[in-house]
């Protein structure tokens, strides 16, 4: 069954904390920029007892670099780490070696066809986030981060990967559900209602 990720308010760790609190009901939580930023990853600790969670941090960059700051995210209790597959596999292993369950995001949330191209991985969208999933599940990624309407191509590349979806709200749940997810991201104001529909099914 598809379970939910709520990703949590970025105004304080207070705030934070209080809605995963609130949101018992709910697989785990993400841990976005603004909060990783903000209040920094030792939030990730505070939460730990709530549920599991999603550090979305998008490591990229050297290999050295982004296992370095996978641990840290490891040290404070964070269940998964975010590592952008583009920039390749060397930084994903790093993030997978780490202590924690890599997660491979294959664009950008929303990212247009216009800029999908200028990274010149294949040409269309469907061909770029094959060879970003393969890559990052060939580099010991547990599991794949992409668009909903992604998960198809995610499930023929990646079948053994856990697949992790953003959503808006209700309807894009079922449809996240009937295409495999293992996991819907959802903001913190929508989880209830989305917990509520994936249980009527």
């Amino acid at each position: 069954m598809t379970q939910v990720l709520a990703t949590l308010p970025g105004r304080s760790a207070e705030e934070a904390v209080r809605t995963a609190e609130r949101l018992g009901a709910v697989a785990g939580f993400v841990v976005g920029p603004e909060l990783l930023a903000g209040p920094g990853p030792a939030l990730v600790s505070g939460l730990g007892r709530f549920g599991p969670v999603l550090a979305l941090a998008g490591l990229q960059g050297p290999a050295g670099v982004a296992g370095a700051a996978a641990r840290r995210f490891a040290d404070y209790g964070a269940h998964w780490v975010s590592v952008m597959a583009i920039d390749g596999p060397e930084t994903v292993q790093a993030v997978a070696g780490s202590g924690v369950i890599a997660v491979g995001v294959t664009l950008r949330r929303g990212q247009g066809d216009a800029e999908i191209a200028s990274l010149r991985l294949g040409g269309s969208r469907g061909r770029t986030v094959s060879r970003l999933a393969e890559v990052a599940v060939e580099a010991g990624a547990g599991g794949i981060l992409c668009d909903l309407p992604d998960l198809g191509v995610v499930a023929q590349v990646a079948p053994e990967a856990e697949r992790f979806a953003w959503i808006d709200g209700v309807e894009e749940a079922g449809q996240a559900a009937r295409r495999g997810a293992a996991y819907v991201i959802v903001e913190a104001g929508a989880a209830e209602a989305v917990l509520a529909a994936l249980a009527l099914g």
